[in-house]
């Protein structure tokens, strides 16, 4: 999911245009973005560009918070963490463990 604080209308067209497969969300008043404090400190009507993947139970598994763009490989790291972290019914495990350090990214 990805959530834009532009109005709906502008998010629909960013989806399309870019022929995005998952939901994209609007949240143009910022209450979901304040309460993932990544609001951006210097230009407040905007948040700051964050990544946040969540497992089945609503975990919060991986987080990048940053004033640039989040790299591609970043969030394929960062799932693949997840999927080596989480493996229910693979390893007996159902809690993920935090990963905190996006630093060994390859």
């Amino acid at each position: 999911m990805l959530i834009s604080v532009d109005p709906v209308e502008t998010s629909k067209k960013f989806a399309t245009k870019l022929g995005l497969e998952f939901l994209v969300a609007s949240d143009p008043e910022m209450k979901v973005i304040d309460q993932y404090g990544v609001r951006n400190p210097d230009t407040p009507e905007l948040a700051l560009h964050s990544v946040f993947v969540v497992d089945k139970t609503g975990a919060i598994i991986y987080r990048k918070i940053a004033r640039r763009r989040v790299k591609s490989r970043e969030i394929v790291w960062a799932l693949q963490r997840a999927a080596i972290q989480c493996c229910p019914g693979n390893c007996g495990e159902t809690i993920c463990a935090p990963i905190e350090d996006a630093s060994a990214v390859p």
